[in-house]
């Protein structure tokens, strides 16, 4: 115990003096991720399309981090925010992210500490690395939606079992005679706090882009509903024949049908535009469905075809087919 005691007071002399640089480390790492993300933002990628992007900026951070602790910080135990930046790189990333940051891990490695424990070093960067990758299949992509604690617990205490694992294979493979474990536990414990709080700026930085995304789908889908009737508007009627013909390659059959509304007309030139939305958006897709029997409930789409009029799409039938129908007439009453 003395001898411990002895190890843990020397490791403590030795980190405490870089742990402000460690907590500037920290801010340093969180605000290129935040740089990143408004960066690849501005260039027009959603979250989704930017795995590759942020495991390659995350691997030039990782190299700039560990040029930074090989410079400037003194002492036997240097405190640094690898694993961390391996673990939201798998996390972010996905494997192809991932295995961008992995290679500059290992080409940090090699160039600022060299060959020795190299083996050890990399298993436990794969660790984490991997470990980010499990986690992102588990939040993704609940983590963009809301912002929980209990998923940024979940993800540190991922990283502390890694972390430990990643130890106990060093130890495992090199020797405890040959490596100083005393010192290396410790300097991960000390590792561990600040590693919540970057784990848990992360988490929030994700959460506050996706939003941009999920904002921006708020007001396409705006876009193309008609504000009095909450039908869908010409826009997205348009939209629709496309993506209809360009799937069908242009042989599926289909026929539009435009229904004059002549009281809609007079309601809204007598009361001005409706308070209550969704006039005809509940009950006129029934309506048509009771006029056409014959006709399945998918097969039948309704739009609101300019201030007045409702736009009919009818799949799977001709105009012709749909002439036959022996209730057709009753639309226009």
């Amino acid at each position: 115990m003395d001898a411990l005691s002895r190890v843990s007071a020397q490791v403590l002399d030795s980190a405490l003096p870089s742990l402000p640089l460690y907590l500037l480390q920290a801010t340093a790492v969180i605000g290129m991720i935040g740089v990143l993300l408004i960066a690849t933002r501005r260039a027009g990628h959603a979250i989704e399309g930017r795995r590759l992007y942020v495991g390659i900026a995350l691997g030039l951070i990782y190299l700039f981090n560990s040029w930074f602790v090989a410079r400037y910080t003194q002492g036997v135990v240097k405190l640094h925010l690898g694993f961390d930046i391996l673990l939201v790189s798998g996390l972010l990333g996905g494997w192809r992210g991932g295995l961008a940051c992995l290679a500059a891990a290992l080409l940090a490695r090699y160039q600022f500490v060299g060959t020795q424990f190299f083996l050890p070093a990399s298993l436990e960067a794969v660790l984490q690395m991997g470990a980010g990758v499990w986690l992102r299949r588990r939040l993704h992509p609940r983590m963009l939606n809301e912002l929980s604690p209990r998923m940024i617990l979940q993800a540190w205490s991922v990283r502390i079992g890694m972390t430990a694992l990643g130890l106990a294979l060093g130890v495992a493979i090199i020797g405890a005679d040959q490596l100083p474990v005393a010192e290396l536990a410790i300097q991960r414990l000390l590792a561990l706090p600040v590693s919540l709080l970057v784990l848990g700026a992360v988490f929030a930085l994700v959460y506050n882009d996706a939003q941009i995304d999920a904002q921006r789908q708020r007001e396409q889908a705006w876009l193309r509903i008609d504000p009095i009737s909450g039908l869908p508007n010409m826009r997205a009627l348009g939209e629709r024949l496309q993506h209809f013909w360009h799937g069908n390659d242009g042989l599926g059959k289909a026929c539009l049908v435009v229904v004059e509304m002549g009281n809609l007309r007079d309601l809204r030139l007598r009361y001005g535009p409706l308070q209550d939305n969704g006039l005809w958006h509940r009950d006129t897709p029934a309506d048509v469905q009771r006029l056409l029997p014959s006709l399945a409930v998918d097969d039948v789409e309704v739009y609101q075809f300019g201030d007045a009029a409702l736009a009919i799409l009818v799949r799977g039938m001709s105009l012709v087919e749909l002439r036959s129908q022996a209730h057709i007439t009753e639309l226009a009453r």
